[in-house]
């Protein structure tokens, strides 16, 4: 069922809204920043610890760039 996480989500905070009136979506706001930035800090950790560290992604990465430099005169 696409976008069912999002009806579902939808509903939790419909109710959670109405049990607790106006505070309610501040604090879900809340939370959900607070998983967005542990999110993005375990994706900064962990994807490079799997992939072999920075340099090998981009060692990687600059072969399927056609060699560009980062300055985009190409190689060198």
């Amino acid at each position: 069922m696409p976008g069912g996480t999002g009806v579902i989500a939808f509903l939790i905070l419909a109710a959670y809204t109405y049990q607790s009136g106006l505070r309610a979506p501040a604090l879900i706001a809340l939370v959900k920043d607070t998983m967005i930035y542990i999110t993005v800090l375990v994706a900064v950790i962990a994807i490079p610890t799997q992939l072999g560290g920075f340099g090998h992604i981009f060692q990687a990465a600059s072969p399927a760039a056609g060699g560009a430099s980062a300055r985009g005169r190409g190689p060198g």
